[in-house]
């Protein structure tokens, strides 16, 4: 089993972004650690993105530091839009939250034992994704290459030809199939809750092979409350 190239999240350099108006108001303050893809992201999906005339960018070593600076931004700057952010600090300072978070467990995918910290992982197979991302562009210039448009309708019956995407799967470290396999993994302690999942989501969606995976399904899986 081979280790996976990225540092965790937490270890990730990250930046505090702010937008500001041609008047110099503030609109919205926020982080990432990819400004190029965040900036496009807000382009998209912002009504008030009209109003950014500049921005400014400051950069921390660790995904916590940068979390609280912006909260400190957010508390003393005032920013138009941070509407959500406001909300959820407001609730914080009432008290500390009654309802403790769920523990998300995991069955090995061979013994169906639960996996316990540190003793197995999820993990995706690198050979597998590009198998997959092969056979959907083999895919697609069968189906969706046609010259004319009379040819350009696909038929229902060619989904069924489309690849399956390469699975996510939970293992103990001794069950493993292919324990040396060129995977992506991580310990399953460090995917124990629902935000812990909703984190890596955040950070998976950077990786240009993810679509080849089955992660949504993965996630949906998750959504509920375990038994």
């Amino acid at each position: 089993m081979s280790f996976a190239t990225d540092p965790p999240l937490e270890e990730q350099r990250h930046a505090l972004y702010r937008f500001y108006t041609d008047q110099g108001q503030l609109l919205y303050v926020g982080i990432t650690n990819d400004p190029a893809r965040r900036i496009d992201q807000h382009g998209e999906r912002k009504a008030w993105w009209q109003q950014v005339a500049g921005m400014t960018i400051e950069w921390y070593p660790t995904r916590s530091a940068v979390l609280a600076a912006e909260r400190r931004a957010v508390q003393v700057e005032n920013p138009k839009h941070n509407v959500q952010l406001r909300t959820r600090q407001t609730i914080k300072d009432r008290g500390p939250r009654t309802k403790p978070a769920i523990e998300l467990v995991w069955n090995c995918a061979v013994c169906r034992a639960p996996i316990a910290n540190g003793q197995g992982y999820l993990h995706v197979s690198y050979r597998t994704i590009y198998e997959v991302e092969q056979a959907a562009a083999a895919w697609k210039q069968k189906y969706e290459s046609a010259d004319d448009l009379s040819s350009a309708l696909i038929p229902l019956s060619a989904y069924d030809e489309f690849p399956s995407r390469a699975g996510w799967f939970a293992h103990h470290r001794t069950c493993d199939p292919s324990p040396d396999g060129n995977d992506y993994w991580f310990d399953v302690a460090r995917a124990r809750t629902h935000a812990h999942l909703l984190d890596w989501t955040a950070h998976l969606m950077g990786k240009v092979w993810l679509e080849h995976t089955n992660w949504q399904q993965l996630i949906q899986s998750r959504a509920g409350v375990d038994a």
